[in-house]
Order: structure tokens, then C-alpha cells, then sequence
């Protein structure tokens, strides 16, 4: 069981005050009677020793007159109940073999015979019998003294009066004490207690009023400095978190901003490579188409002919009823299908030169889209880039989407082409990809004052604002892992900015995403 410091003081002081009380109401009186009492027993004794000594002188004298002298000695006393002078007697029996002793009453003080009746008014607990014996030539005999213990009791009694005057006193005095200890100490130590609690669940406001000088003041005074030099350590650490926040947050920017840097040099890198490589390959394609292109025109020309040659030998049989001659040759073409492979020829060769015209529009777009001088600076027409950038995407959206193209007359632009084709390369991807079914994507160019704009707009799936606000920030995705790195809009977002332009995306679910796009056409400085 929890004893609060209240309890306590008012424990000690009871405790004391019990003690004193029994002490002085059980202890002290009861040491003081017994004291008395020892006392009062040795002055009996001394007296009947003294008159014991009187009156062996007076039978030894046997002046008997000496004798009631000695025994009004002590008559004066008001403590004396009686005094006896006893004969010691020798009783033998009859044939002289036993005795006994037999004490006769031989003087009295007062001269009472019968000292039993001095009693009977007296209790025997509150009376003193002392016994002396003397011998003489004459007698033997014994002195018996008998004295009140009336002093003795009445003393006692005012001594425990007097204590328990001085018990209660004593007590009141505990109680005053005991109000004034638990008001001057329970009150400020549990005034510092609760302070304490507060301070502990964080409230540093907290201070205790300092009553009085003493040593609780001064505790008082030390806790009220300490909760001051918390509270202005909490704001010094607030203060110095706050800091190491902002220090912490601006690392973690220039952190990501090394990030997404760095991989932009990597795409870029990347992007430079490939533009190297694909010129590379281009460029190693195009002789071949060319060959192929070059000849396909004469070929078919020389297959015309060579059909017209043998329609005209078909039309001389049959003018010439020649039929029976060439039946061999008539049977030949039915089995092998001769007109059949003619046609098929044709078919062939028209496919032939369709295929080399496509894959002669697939290396241009290829060449256009990473010639080697891309990456200068110098004027370029974005028309021309949107149709290289179509090109090259043409396989992931052939027989599903529809491109609706508005190109208007736009001059030439100031710019890295390589970088704008980048651009619309990574726009015109991500639209494809949000159309997962059939659907269509616009594309329209205008100029407005200086600058040129580009639209793109798709049908697909559109995004939520949510997303929309984050479309531009590196290594957002929302593709699956491994599909998609996040950052192709945030370099196309960083490329027009470098080119002293705007980008903006507009969209909402399920109603398509729009692009815009605003390049000036003039720089006024070196990008």
C-alpha cells in the first residue's frame, strides 16, 4: 500500500506524541511510584529498627519509661496506623520435646488491644507493615510498625494528573505541529509533484511559487531554473531539427537533382549512340533499297513486254488455226497455270516496289531523324520532324490507330533537332501506349506571333489530377516495373525548357490526354 508523504508526517508526529504519552502517562509515573514506594518501605524499616534499638536499650536498662519514649517516636507520624511491642513467648508441650513461638502483645501505640481494629477502616493494599526484632536478658521479642500508603496513593495520583495535563498538551501541541508540517511541506512538495507530471508529459510552461526561504524554496527556486533551461533547450533542439531538416531536405534535392542529371546524361548518351548507330544502319540500307528501287521500274517494264510478246504469239495460233500444232504448249500452260503466274508476277512486282518505297521512307526517316548534326544547333522544321517521328513509331500503331494530321505552313525554328525529335519520339510513345484498343491521335501545328506551337492529343485512357501533377517529376511511372523508367517526360519537360519554351499536359480518365507544346521560333541567344 502507496503511503503519500501527507500520511506519513501526520504518522510521525502521532507517533511521537503516543510515545510521550506513554511515557509520561504509564512509564514515568509507574518509575516514580516505585521510587516512592522503596522509599516510604526503607523509612518504615529504619523506623522500626530504631524503635526496636530504643527498646532493647530501655529492657536492657529496664528503664520502661524509655520505652513509651521511644515508642512516641514515631506517634506523631500522621502516616502511623499503630505500633506494637510483641513478647516473643516459648510454649514447650508436655514432655518438653516441642515448642512453638508466640508472639504476646506486650505496649501498643495507640494503646489499642486489638490492632485488627485499627485496620478495618483500612485496606490492607494501602498499609506498610514493618517487623524489627530485638533481645534483651529480660525478652525477646519483635517491634511492628503499620503506615498508611494514603501519601503515596494521593501522589500518584496528582503525578498522573499532572501527566496527562502535559500529555494533552503535548498532544494539541503534535496537532498544531502536525497542520503546520503538512501546510509547510505536503502542499509545495506536491505543488513541485504535479508541476513535475506536467513538465514530464511535455508542458515546459509549468512553474511552482516559491513560499518561503527554506530549503523546499530553494527546491522550489531549482526546479523553476531547471524547467526554464528545458524549455530553452527544447527550443534551441526545435531550432537546431528545423535546420538540419531544411539541410537535410536541400541535400536530398541537390541529391536528386545529381540523380536525374546523371541519368539524363545516360539517356542522352544513350540517345546519341543510337542516333550514331541508326545512322549507321540507315545508311547501310539505303544503297541496297536504292538498287532495288532503281530496278524494280525496268523490270516490270520487261515483264510487260514479255506478256505482250506472248499474247501476241496466243492471238497468230488462233488467227492461224495453228491450235493443233502448239497443243503441247496449250496443255503445258494449263497444267503449270501460266496466266496465273503472269498475274501472280505483276502482283509480286507492284508488292515488290510498294515494300521498297516503304523501306525507302523508313531509312529517310531514319536519316532525318538522326543525322549526325542533329545535335547543333541550327533551324529545323517541325512539320518534317513529326513526320520522321511517325515513321519510326508506324509498326506500333499500324491497323489500330488513326493519325489525323493539321499540319499548318510554320517557319523553321532555332533549335537542337536531335532533342525536339526526342521529344515528340517520347509524346508520341506514351499516346500509343494509352490507347490499348483502336483509337485515333491528333496532331496539329500553328504559329502564334513567335512562337510555334504542337498539339498532340490522343484517345486513350487520359490520367487523373493526381497523376497529372506528377507527369514531369523524375522516375515517375505508371508503368509496370520493368516498362518504363520515368524519366522520358521529364527530359522532354527539361528539353523545352531549355529551348525557352512551354509544355503542358491536359487530362482527365477516360476522355485522352493533350499535349501543347510552345517553342519560339527565334532564340534570342545561343541555347
Amino acid at each position: 500500500m502507496r503511503i503519500n508523504l501527507k500520511a506519513k508526517i501526520w504518522l510521525t508526529v502521532l507517533s511521537i506524541v503516543l510515545m510521550f504519552s506513554f511515557f509520561s502517562l504509564y512509564y514515568f509515573p509507574a518509575q516514580q511510584e516505585k521510587i516512592m514506594k522503596k522509599n516510604f518501605d526503607n523509612e518504615a524499616q529504619n523506623l522500626s529498627n530504631t524503635i526496636a534499638l530504643g527498646v532493647t536499650i530501655a529492657f536492657t536498662l529496664e528503664n520502661f519509661d524509655a520505652m513509651k519514649t521511644t515508642m512516641s517516636f514515631v506517634k506523631d507520624d500522621p502516616r502511623l496506623i499503630f505500633v506494637n511491642v510483641k513478647e516473643t513467648d516459648t510454649i514447650w508441650n508436655n514432655d518438653r520435646l516441642k515448642y512453638t513461638l508466640h508472639d504476646t502483645l506486650f505496649a501498643t501505640f495507640p494503646e489499642n488491644p486489638n490492632p485488627g481494629v485499627a485496620l478495618s477502616s483500612q485496606s490492607k493494599k494501602d498499609t506498610i507493615i514493618r517487623v524489627s526484632g530485638f533481645t534483651t536478658k529480660t525478652m525477646n521479642g519483635i517491634i511492628e510498625l503499620c503506615f498508611s500508603t494514603d501519601s503515596i496513593i494521593k501522589e500518584k495520583r496528582q503525578i498522573r494528573k499532572t501527566s496527562l495535563i502535559v500529555s494533552s498538551i503535548v498532544f494539541i501541541i503534535g496537532i498544531i505541529i502536525g497542520f503546520w508540517l503538512s501546510r509547510n511541506i505536503t502542499v509545495p512538495v506536491q505543488a513541485l509533484r504535479n508541476a513535475a507530471n506536467k513538465v514530464g508529459e511535455g508542458d515546459l510552461t509549468q512553474r511552482v511559487k516559491i513560499r518561503y526561504g527554506d530549503e523546499i524554496g530553494e527546491l522550489a527556486k531549482a526546479f523553476n531554473k531547471m524547467v526554464e533551461d528545458l524549455a530553452r533547450a527544447s527550443e534551441e533542439l526545435k531550432k537546431a531539427n528545423l535546420d538540419l531538416a531544411l539541410a537535410n531536405e536541400a541535400l536530398q534535392t541537390t541529391l536528386d537533382d545529381l540523380k536525374s542529371a546523371q541519368d539524363k546524361l545516360i539517356q542522352s548518351e544513350k540517345m546519341a549512340s543510337l542516333g550514331q548507330l541508326t545512322a549507321g544502319i540507315a545508311h547501310e540500307i539505303n544503297n541496297p533499297i536504292n538498287f532495288v528501287s532503281a530496278n524494280i521500274r525496268p523490270l516490270m517494264d520487261d515483264m510487260t513486254d514479255v506478256m505482250k510478246v506472248i499474247r501476241l504469239y496466243e492471238k497468230t495460233i488462233n488467227e492461224k488455226g495453228m491450235q493443233k500444232e502448239f497443243s503441247e504448249v496449250d496443255k503445258f500452260k494449263r497444267e503449270e497455270k501460266t496466266d496465273l503466274t503472269m498475274e501472280e508476277i505483276i502482283t509480286l512486282l507492284k508488292g515488290m516496289e510498294e515494300g521498297a518505297a516503304r523501306t525507302f521512307e523508313i531509312v529517310k526517316g531514319l536519316r532525318n531523324f538522326s543525322r549526325l548534326d542533329q545535335n547543333l544547333f541550327r533551324k529545323a522544321n517541325l512539320n518534317e520532324a513529326l513526320e520522321s517521328t511517325l515513321i519510326l513509331l508506324h509498326s506500333s500503331y499500324k491497323n489500330r490507330i488513326e493519325i489525323v494530321k493539321q499540319f499548318g505552313d510554320i517557319p523553321e525554328i532555332d533549335c537542337f533537332p536531335g532533342q525536339i525529335n526526342q521529344v515528340f519520339m517520347n509524346i508520341l510513345s506514351n499516346a500509343i501506349q494509352s490507347i490499348t484498343g483502336e483509337g485515333t491521335i491528333f496532331i496539329k501545328t500553328w504559329l502564334v506571333g513567335g512562337m510555334v506551337k504542337i498539339s498532340i492529343r490522343d484517345s486513350g485512357s487520359g490520367m487523373n489530377e493526381d497523376v497529372r501533377k506528377k507527369i514531369f517529376d523524375p522516375f515517375f511511372t505508371t508503368k509496370d516495373v520493368g516498362k518504363g523508367t520515368g524519366l522520358g517526360l521529364s527530359i522532354s519537360y527539361g528539353i523545352i525548357q531549355k529551348h525557352n519554351g512551354e509544355i503542358d499536359v491536359f487530362s482527365k480518365p477516360g476522355e485522352g490526354t493533350e499535349f501543347i507544346i510552345c517553342i519560339p521560333v527565334n532564340q534570342e541567344s545561343t541555347i
